[in-house]
């Protein structure tokens, strides 16, 4: 089990932030669209390029109270930050998510506000020079509750 964990904590990072002595300074800017008409969610979604093949990750949601799901009909902010790791490529491609995010609801008796774990995977592509396009499919588990939650995202943007 140690080894295990020594892999996990130092071995894998060090391949994955190993210096090439190359400058990586790719942003990408997005919205979730699937989200924004399905839910009523205002969201904007930000990632920057650290290493070849890893990114960190953040979203911003405005929940607006028109959500056809029960859970979220309170309107509120949500918060969440990660990290993206590339299968083959920088910011294109297959990847994997994990992010933690926090639910600040406006009805303080919503049972579904609080902190949040997130698992995704999914694909991203360049449309042409300028605009991305990606999808990603996963689970939430709201820290609070026992159960998880499908996750799912259509996302359009801008990368530079």
């Amino acid at each position: 089990m140690k080894k295990i964990l020594y892999v996990l904590l130092f071995v894998i990072p060090s391949i994955l932030f190993a210096d090439d002595g190359t400058q990586y300074d790719r942003t990408k800017v997005g919205m979730n669209f699937l989200t924004m008409m399905v839910l009523g969610d205002v969201n904007i979604q930000y990632e920057r390029q650290v290493a070849k093949q890893v990114s960190i990750a953040g979203s911003y949601h405005y929940l607006t109270g028109s959500s056809v799901i029960d859970a979220l009909k309170s309107s509120g902010m949500r918060l969440s930050v990660g990290g993206r790791a590339y299968i083959r490529s920088d910011l294109m491609g297959s990847f994997f998510e994990f992010k933690l995010g926090n639910n600040f609801l406006t009805d303080k008796d919503q049972e579904y506000g609080g902190f949040t774990a997130e698992t995704y995977f999914g694909v991203s592509d360049a449309y042409n020079d300028l605009v991305f396009y990606e999808g990603k499919v996963g689970v939430l588990r709201y820290l609070s509750q026992p159960e998880m939650a499908p996750g799912v995202s259509l996302t359009v943007g801008m990368y530079f």
